[in-house]
């Protein structure tokens, strides 16, 4: 079991099946509103209020629970304001039914280890602008193999690192332009399957936008923009405190 502190208001819970008491408690178990999840949240929120002196008092907290196969779940806590809590609910509420059916699959025994979550919401319309561009060349349609993303905040990127931490070891590069000040990641599957990859991907459209590019861009980027971190830059922000 591994507690991390991502930022001011957010923690990382990771749980593996060995983590668990018994035989009969089970991720499955954790993923969704079961007792078992409520008692052990409420068991890691003291530890992490012991280690990291993280208390929430009577702020209201919104916890994301993403199992990435049946020997592992993750838990985000995130501290809310009132008016966020509202705006928080409808993703949590679609959040909670995919992670029912993880549990449900993890039962049946469809998932095996090393599967992870395909977080994809089916509702297309609401998702519309949300959905990330396939990998490929915008002018010649000619498949990329890799994804760009931007965004205006550096952090951003930073509890992106933090989430995927320990699974995603690709080939990735930030890049900042100057005026108007913007960071880009450049994300490769090199090392990684094709679902971690989109694991990574639906992170990545929570926090940071998803960029349109031809294989032009990436050349571009190398003359125009300052390379931050070359080859590893989730890897390098991940250990960032």
């Amino acid at each position: 079991m591994k507690i991390e502190k991502l930022n001011e208001n957010q923690l990382r819970f990771t749980v593996y099946s060995k983590d668990l008491p018994d035989e009969e408690f089970t991720i499955a178990d954790l993923a969704g509103q079961t007792p078992k999840a409520e008692e052990l949240i409420k068991y890691m929120m003291t530890k992490a209020h012991e280690e990291f002196g993280f208390a929430v008092d009577e702020q209201p907290i919104v916890v994301e629970a993403i199992p990435i196969n049946k020997d592992c779940i993750v838990f985000l806590v995130t501290k809310v304001d009132k008016d966020e809590e509202d705006n928080k609910f409808g993703y949590i509420d679609k959040l909670k039914k995919q992670a029912m059916e993880m549990a449900q699959s993890i039962r049946n025994g469809k998932l095996d280890t090393g599967d992870v979550v395909e977080t994809y919401d089916t509702d297309s319309e609401e998702k519309e602008v949300e959905k990330a561009p396939e990998p490929h060349d915008e002018k010649t349609g000619k498949t990329l193999p890799y994804m760009i993303y931007t965004s205006d905040d550096m952090d951003h990127f930073i509890t992106v690192a933090k989430m995927v931490k320990g699974f995603y070891d690709s080939d990735n590069t930030l890049y900042k332009r100057e005026d108007p000040q913007s960071y880009f990641l450049l994300v490769t599957h090199n090392r990684n399957s094709d679902r971690e990859f989109e694991f990574l991907c639906e992170n990545l459209r929570e926090f940071s936008e998803p960029y349109k590019f031809t294989y032009t861009t990436k050349y571009y980027f190398e003359e125009h923009y300052t390379k931050i971190i070359n080859g590893n830059a989730l890897q390098t922000l991940a250990e960032l405190n």
